[in-house]
């Protein structure tokens, strides 16, 4: 598996090496159980991408560049509140729409 493909979610990989073994049973038995498989993704992730930088409090912690946007480049880090009691929330747009859509709905329905 190439490092393009460390990108993917978890379960797309899993489902690309399952088809893989499909069309060749020979290869089957190196791989190792599922949970093997996701240690070993984990760990090339790490490789590529290098350590996430963790402090030894919520202060300290210190969040990387790729999190603070989506794939498509929309900011993902929503609000940082600083401080000893830190409290990091992360969303995308889309997610919030879908949130405040849903929220507004359960509410019209409390009142109606």
């Amino acid at each position: 598996m190439g490092t393009e493909n460390l990108a993917l979610p978890m379960a797309e990989i899993l489902s690309q090496m399952e088809n893989t073994v499909v069309n060749n049973l020979d290869i089957a038995p190196e791989l190792g159980s599922t949970e093997v498989l996701k240690r070993k993704i984990r760990t090339a992730r790490r490789r590529v991408r290098g350590e996430i930088p963790m402090g030894r409090t919520r202060a300290e912690l210190s969040i990387p560049d790729s999190f603070l946007k989506t794939k498509t480049g929309d900011p993902f880090l929503l609000k940082d509140f600083s401080g000893e009691d830190r409290m990091i929330i992360f969303a995308s747009p889309d997610s919030l729409k879908v949130t405040f859509h849903e929220f507004h709905i359960l509410f019209l329905k409390s009142i109606l």
